[in-house]
Protein backbone atom coordinates (compact mmCIF):
# COMPACT_ATOMS: atom_id res chain seq x y z
CA UNK A 1 0.00 0.00 0.00
CA UNK A 2 1.23 3.21 -1.16
CA UNK A 3 1.45 5.91 1.70
CA UNK A 4 1.27 9.67 0.71
CA UNK A 5 3.16 12.10 3.11
CA UNK A 6 2.93 16.08 2.74
CA UNK A 7 4.88 18.05 4.50
CA UNK A 8 3.74 21.87 5.57
CA UNK A 9 5.91 24.49 5.49
CA UNK A 10 4.35 27.64 6.86
CA UNK A 11 5.48 31.38 8.47
CA UNK A 12 3.58 31.33 12.00
CA UNK A 13 5.12 31.45 15.34
CA UNK A 14 6.36 28.29 17.24
CA UNK A 15 2.93 27.95 19.08
CA UNK A 16 0.97 27.73 15.80
CA UNK A 17 3.75 25.12 14.69
CA UNK A 18 3.01 22.96 17.35
CA UNK A 19 -0.91 22.90 16.85
CA UNK A 20 0.16 21.76 12.87
CA UNK A 21 2.20 18.98 14.19
CA UNK A 22 -0.41 17.71 16.36
CA UNK A 23 -2.77 17.84 13.89
CA UNK A 24 -0.60 16.04 11.19
CA UNK A 25 0.12 13.54 13.96
CA UNK A 26 -3.33 12.55 14.53
CA UNK A 27 -3.96 12.68 10.89
CA UNK A 28 -1.13 9.83 10.00
CA UNK A 29 -2.63 7.94 12.94
CA UNK A 30 -6.12 8.16 11.34
CA UNK A 31 -5.26 7.91 8.08
CA UNK A 32 -1.91 7.19 7.16
CA UNK A 33 -0.81 9.96 5.65
CA UNK A 34 0.39 13.81 6.77
CA UNK A 35 -2.40 16.44 5.56
CA UNK A 36 -3.72 19.21 6.25
CA UNK A 37 -6.13 21.62 4.79
CA UNK A 38 -5.85 25.56 5.44
CA UNK A 39 -8.84 27.69 4.30
CA UNK A 40 -9.21 29.01 0.96
CA UNK A 41 -8.28 32.49 2.17
CA UNK A 42 -4.56 31.67 3.86
CA UNK A 43 -1.89 32.88 1.63
CA UNK A 44 0.78 30.09 3.39
CA UNK A 45 2.69 28.14 0.51
CA UNK A 46 2.27 24.34 0.77
CA UNK A 47 4.88 22.02 -0.21
CA UNK A 48 3.77 18.21 -0.91
CA UNK A 49 6.38 15.38 -0.91
CA UNK A 50 6.14 11.82 -1.69
CA UNK A 51 7.34 8.90 0.86
CA UNK A 52 10.67 8.67 -1.85
CA UNK A 53 11.33 12.12 -2.08
CA UNK A 54 11.51 12.28 1.51
CA UNK A 55 13.77 9.31 2.70
CA UNK A 56 16.09 10.37 -0.34
CA UNK A 57 16.07 14.19 1.46
CA UNK A 58 18.97 14.97 3.42
CA UNK A 59 17.39 18.47 4.25
CA UNK A 60 14.30 16.96 5.47
CA UNK A 61 15.04 13.90 6.87
CA UNK A 62 18.02 12.58 9.23
CA UNK A 63 19.38 9.02 7.87
CA UNK A 64 22.84 8.69 9.92
CA UNK A 65 21.22 7.20 13.13
CA UNK A 66 20.57 3.81 13.68
CA UNK A 67 19.76 1.81 16.30
CA UNK A 68 21.50 -1.56 16.48
CA UNK A 69 20.97 -4.74 18.19
CA UNK A 70 23.69 -7.40 18.60
CA UNK A 71 23.04 -10.97 19.48
CA UNK A 72 26.41 -13.52 19.87
CA UNK A 73 28.01 -15.87 21.59
CA UNK A 74 31.86 -16.71 21.95
CA UNK A 75 34.19 -18.58 24.23
CA UNK A 76 37.43 -17.95 26.50
CA UNK A 77 40.53 -18.57 24.93
CA UNK A 78 42.59 -17.75 28.18
CA UNK A 79 41.28 -17.95 31.72
CA UNK A 80 42.67 -17.97 35.13
CA UNK A 81 40.32 -18.41 38.47
CA UNK A 82 40.92 -15.66 41.26
CA UNK A 83 41.19 -18.06 43.94
CA UNK A 84 44.79 -18.76 44.61
CA UNK A 85 45.32 -22.31 43.64
CA UNK A 86 42.59 -23.07 41.25
CA UNK A 87 43.67 -24.65 38.12
CA UNK A 88 41.25 -24.83 35.17
CA UNK A 89 39.07 -27.39 34.14
CA UNK A 90 36.82 -26.70 31.52
CA UNK A 91 36.40 -23.14 29.16
CA UNK A 92 33.80 -20.52 29.53
CA UNK A 93 31.19 -19.60 26.85
CA UNK A 94 29.42 -17.00 26.49
CA UNK A 95 25.88 -15.74 24.84
CA UNK A 96 25.41 -12.03 24.88
CA UNK A 97 23.24 -9.25 23.10
CA UNK A 98 23.99 -5.20 22.96
CA UNK A 99 21.76 -2.47 22.05
CA UNK A 100 22.91 0.70 21.32
CA UNK A 101 23.00 4.41 18.23
CA UNK A 102 25.23 4.40 15.94
CA UNK A 103 25.23 8.29 17.07
CA UNK A 104 26.14 7.90 20.63
CA UNK A 105 29.59 6.55 22.17
CA UNK A 106 27.70 4.15 24.73
CA UNK A 107 25.53 1.31 24.68
CA UNK A 108 24.22 -1.35 26.81
CA UNK A 109 25.79 -5.06 26.93
CA UNK A 110 24.07 -8.44 28.66
CA UNK A 111 25.85 -11.51 28.60
CA UNK A 112 25.60 -14.99 30.33
CA UNK A 113 28.69 -16.77 31.03
CA UNK A 114 28.39 -21.10 31.20
CA UNK A 115 30.18 -24.31 31.20
CA UNK A 116 33.34 -22.66 33.81
CA UNK A 117 34.98 -24.90 35.82
CA UNK A 118 37.73 -24.70 38.02
CA UNK A 119 39.73 -27.49 40.50
CA UNK A 120 41.16 -27.42 43.51
CA UNK A 121 42.60 -31.22 44.89
CA UNK A 122 39.41 -32.88 45.30
CA UNK A 123 36.73 -29.82 44.69
CA UNK A 124 35.81 -28.75 41.59
CA UNK A 125 34.07 -25.10 41.00
CA UNK A 126 31.40 -24.18 39.02
CA UNK A 127 30.45 -20.50 38.55
CA UNK A 128 27.45 -19.18 36.37
CA UNK A 129 27.67 -15.08 35.60
CA UNK A 130 25.03 -12.81 34.13
CA UNK A 131 26.29 -9.39 33.81
CA UNK A 132 24.76 -6.01 32.73
CA UNK A 133 27.22 -3.76 31.21
CA UNK A 134 27.00 -0.35 30.46
CA UNK A 135 29.67 -0.23 26.86
CA UNK A 136 31.45 3.00 26.16
CA UNK A 137 33.24 2.91 22.50
CA UNK A 138 35.68 4.98 21.85
CA UNK A 139 35.50 5.30 17.98
CA UNK A 140 32.08 4.92 17.34
CA UNK A 141 29.98 8.20 16.75
CA UNK A 142 33.07 9.88 14.87
CA UNK A 143 32.61 8.28 11.54
CA UNK A 144 30.37 5.65 12.01
CA UNK A 145 29.68 2.93 9.13
CA UNK A 146 28.77 -0.46 9.07
CA UNK A 147 32.30 -1.65 8.48
CA UNK A 148 34.35 -0.22 11.56
CA UNK A 149 36.49 -0.82 14.17
CA UNK A 150 36.30 -0.17 17.26
CA UNK A 151 38.22 0.31 20.99
CA UNK A 152 35.38 -0.10 23.74
CA UNK A 153 35.47 -0.37 27.72
CA UNK A 154 32.78 -2.46 30.00
CA UNK A 155 31.70 -1.54 33.46
CA UNK A 156 28.78 -3.10 35.20
CA UNK A 157 27.09 -5.54 38.26
CA UNK A 158 26.60 -8.93 37.91
CA UNK A 159 25.20 -11.69 38.98
CA UNK A 160 26.58 -15.12 40.13
CA UNK A 161 25.77 -18.55 41.09
CA UNK A 162 28.30 -20.91 41.90
CA UNK A 163 28.50 -24.47 43.43
CA UNK A 164 31.65 -26.29 44.88
CA UNK A 165 31.83 -30.33 44.63
CA UNK A 166 33.79 -32.18 46.88
CA UNK A 167 34.87 -35.50 45.02
CA UNK A 168 36.32 -36.75 48.24
CA UNK A 169 36.43 -39.42 50.61
CA UNK A 170 34.63 -42.51 47.93
CA UNK A 171 31.97 -44.41 50.27
CA UNK A 172 30.82 -42.03 52.71
CA UNK A 173 27.43 -40.98 52.24
CA UNK A 174 27.42 -37.52 53.76
CA UNK A 175 31.04 -36.57 51.88
CA UNK A 176 31.31 -38.32 48.53
CA UNK A 177 30.36 -35.60 46.08
CA UNK A 178 29.41 -33.59 48.28
CA UNK A 179 27.67 -30.25 46.58
CA UNK A 180 27.77 -26.55 48.20
CA UNK A 181 26.26 -23.65 46.55
CA UNK A 182 25.76 -20.46 47.10
CA UNK A 183 25.29 -16.52 45.32
CA UNK A 184 25.40 -12.68 44.87
CA UNK A 185 26.28 -10.12 43.48
CA UNK A 186 29.35 -8.91 41.91
CA UNK A 187 31.16 -6.30 39.90
CA UNK A 188 32.90 -6.96 36.25
CA UNK A 189 34.85 -5.05 34.22
CA UNK A 190 36.33 -5.89 30.74
CA UNK A 191 38.41 -3.85 27.57
CA UNK A 192 38.26 -4.58 23.91
CA UNK A 193 38.84 -4.16 20.03
CA UNK A 194 35.87 -4.79 17.67
CA UNK A 195 35.45 -5.09 13.89
CA UNK A 196 32.29 -4.87 12.38
CA UNK A 197 31.63 -6.06 8.63
CA UNK A 198 28.15 -5.30 7.43
CA UNK A 199 26.47 -7.43 9.94
CA UNK A 200 29.25 -9.50 11.62
CA UNK A 201 31.30 -8.14 14.41
CA UNK A 202 34.09 -9.64 15.72
CA UNK A 203 35.42 -8.38 19.55
CA UNK A 204 37.90 -9.49 20.89
CA UNK A 205 37.72 -8.53 25.40
CA UNK A 206 39.85 -9.36 28.61
CA UNK A 207 37.44 -9.20 31.36
CA UNK A 208 37.31 -9.57 34.92
CA UNK A 209 34.38 -10.84 37.13
CA UNK A 210 34.53 -10.50 40.77
CA UNK A 211 32.13 -12.90 43.45
CA UNK A 212 32.88 -14.28 46.95
CA UNK A 213 31.33 -17.15 48.28
CA UNK A 214 30.81 -19.29 51.54
CA UNK A 215 31.63 -23.06 51.35
CA UNK A 216 32.68 -25.41 53.88
CA UNK A 217 35.32 -26.95 51.12
CA UNK A 218 35.92 -29.72 53.91
CA UNK A 219 36.51 -28.18 56.77
CA UNK A 220 33.98 -27.37 60.04
CA UNK A 221 33.32 -23.63 59.48
CA UNK A 222 32.77 -21.48 56.60
CA UNK A 223 35.09 -20.19 54.24
CA UNK A 224 35.72 -17.34 52.06
CA UNK A 225 35.96 -18.99 47.95
CA UNK A 226 36.32 -16.50 45.41
CA UNK A 227 34.18 -17.20 42.79
CA UNK A 228 35.47 -14.59 40.27
CA UNK A 229 37.67 -15.06 37.28
CA UNK A 230 40.17 -13.66 34.61
CA UNK A 231 38.91 -13.82 30.83
CA UNK A 232 40.30 -13.57 27.12
CA UNK A 233 37.60 -13.98 24.79
CA UNK A 234 36.42 -13.98 21.36
CA UNK A 235 33.26 -13.05 20.18
CA UNK A 236 31.34 -12.79 16.91
CA UNK A 237 27.55 -11.40 16.65
CA UNK A 238 25.41 -10.70 13.90
CA UNK A 239 23.35 -7.27 13.96
CA UNK A 240 20.23 -6.09 13.08
CA UNK A 241 19.90 -2.44 11.85
CA UNK A 242 16.71 0.20 12.19
CA UNK A 243 17.09 3.28 10.36
CA UNK A 244 15.69 5.98 12.67
CA UNK A 245 14.02 8.97 10.49
CA UNK A 246 13.54 12.38 11.86
CA UNK A 247 11.30 15.05 9.47
CA UNK A 248 12.70 18.28 9.81
CA UNK A 249 11.00 21.50 8.34
CA UNK A 250 13.70 23.64 7.38
CA UNK A 251 11.80 27.07 8.25
CA UNK A 252 12.86 26.58 11.75
CA UNK A 253 16.14 24.58 11.36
Amino acid sequence: MFFKYTCIFIDMNIKASLTIIFILLVNSILYGEYTYSFPKDTSSSVVKLSFNQLTNSSVLLNKNETRIIDFGAGMAVWYKSDQPQMENLKYPIHAFVEYGNSKKNYSFFADFSFLTQFVQYDFVLKPLYLNLNLKYSIFKGLNYSLANSDLFALLGPGLWYASLTERGYPGIVDYEHKVEKDFGIGLNTGLGVSYRFKKIKISALFRYETGQGQYYAGQFEKQKVSTGSYQAIVLVSYGIFSKKYALHCPAYQ
